[in-house]
């Protein structure tokens, strides 16, 4: 018998109408471009950490009403409400499943936006999880995976939140499990990085096409520094050479493995426990 993955959980406040959950963030180490498919995606493969000291907080009520009432803390987002992935998330499951009451949400975001840390993402896989649970909706695994891939590649990831290598888009998983801790140092410069313009920036010439991500994973650690690359630093390092300095910075700190995480524009450095 095959099981199903694990669904993620970290509910934090749970009321009759009321679920409150954390929204890890995530990082990328390594994230190799393969190729560039027809339908205009790019395959890759990386290994996605989350990270359980850095996380938005959701909060979702129940109303009597039939409508949305949005309420948001700390980092502004400035896009319409109709734009903003937990809302698209909630409209999907209420039009699939016809539910007929509304919900107030309360985001507090804290994961920086355009920093590779899958913060939308994540906002929006326990925004399934806490509708799947508060209206009884007993949606399994599969079901929870197909709404999320068409909210983003990286919101699948979010349902288990535990390291897996990424594979397809990015919503193509398998378990690992690293034979080490670390402890994480994550700087955020004060810009951010657009994914569109990062991919469009990629040139596949340059790229890790014919690595094998699990096998530098589980190799020599010493070696992460040469070959566990980010096919996205090339480019933004050049547009932006402060992520450079910081990801130098990181290994004169002591970090045995330093990278930029996704497509930027946040760096992070692993130190050994």
């Amino acid at each position: 018998m095959v099981e199903e993955p694990a669904l993620c959980k970290s509910v934090i406040l749970m009321q009759a109408n009321t679920l409150e959950r954390k929204c890890y963030c995530k990082i990328n180490l390594g994230l190799f471009i393969k190729e560039k498919r027809l339908d205009g995606y790019h395959e890759i493969e990386t290994l996605m950490v989350p990270i359980q000291n850095y996380y938005d907080l959701l909060k979702v009520q129940i109303l009597s009403t039939n409508g949305f009432e949005f309420v948001q803390r700390g980092i502004v987002m400035d896009v319409p409400i109709q734009q903003n992935i937990v809302y698209k998330a909630w409209k999907k499951i209420k039009e699939e499943f016809g539910i007929n009451k509304g919900i107030k949400v309360e985001l507090e975001k804290n994961i920086p936006i355009g920093a590779g840390l899958g913060g939308g993402s994540s906002d929006a896989a326990q925004m399934l999880l806490i509708i799947n649970e508060l209206f009884d909706l007993n949606l399994d695994f599969h079901v929870l995976h197909r709404f999320a891939r068409t909210l983003g590649a990286d919101v699948p990831f979010f349902l288990q939140n535990k390291p897996l290598i990424a594979r397809g888009i990015g919503d193509e998983f398998e378990e690992i499990e690293l034979p080490f801790h670390y402890d994480i140092k994550i700087i955020v410069p004060p810009f951010s990085s657009n994914t569109k313009e990062a991919y469009q920036a990629i040139n596949l010439k340059e790229c890790s096409t014919h690595k094998d991500l699990k096998s530098i994973l589980l190799g020599d650690r010493t070696a992460w520094k040469t070959h566990l690359t980010n096919d996205f630093e090339k480019p933004l390092f050049k547009k932006f050479p402060e992520l450079l300095s910081i990801k130098n910075g990181l290994y004169e700190a002591g970090a045995f493995y330093a990278s930029m995480t996704g497509s930027g524009s946040a760096v992070y450095g692993l130190f050994k426990k």
